[in-house]
């Protein structure tokens, strides 16, 4: 999608852990969610995810496979509601959240507990 790397749109699966004051994230240990964001470069989208998560009272574990958009849609199936949201974003540091799917522990992986 060109207009989106023209746009520097960056995507990155973001895992969260949640602060004890948190309520997004319920009773669950953590959440993994992809995360898209106008950034110009992996360190800018970094740091604005950081901000992001911090916002929300959840402490950041991991940013992975952070590229922008458009070689991640070449090489991988996209949420469609995801792909949407990116195309609406403009400024620096606007971003747009997927479904949080949320875990238990980590010995029983994710579970199928979604919510935004």
């Amino acid at each position: 999608m060109n207009s989106n790397e023209s746009r520097n749109i960056w995507i990155g699966l973001v895992e969260v852990k949640p602060n004890q004051d948190q309520t997004v994230l319920g009773d669950a240990e953590g959440a993994f969610v992809n995360i898209v964001c106008v950034a110009t470069g992996a360190d800018t989208f970094a740091r604005y995810i950081a901000h992001a998560i911090e916002d929300l009272d959840l402490t950041l574990v991991a940013i992975n496979n952070a590229q922008p958009l458009g070689r991640a849609m070449e090489q991988k199936e996209i949420d469609e509601d995801l792909i949407k949201s990116a195309a609406a974003l403009r400024e620096p540091g606007e971003l747009a959240w997927g479904a949080f799917h949320a875990y238990q522990s980590s010995e029983e992986g994710s579970s199928a507990d979604e919510s935004s």
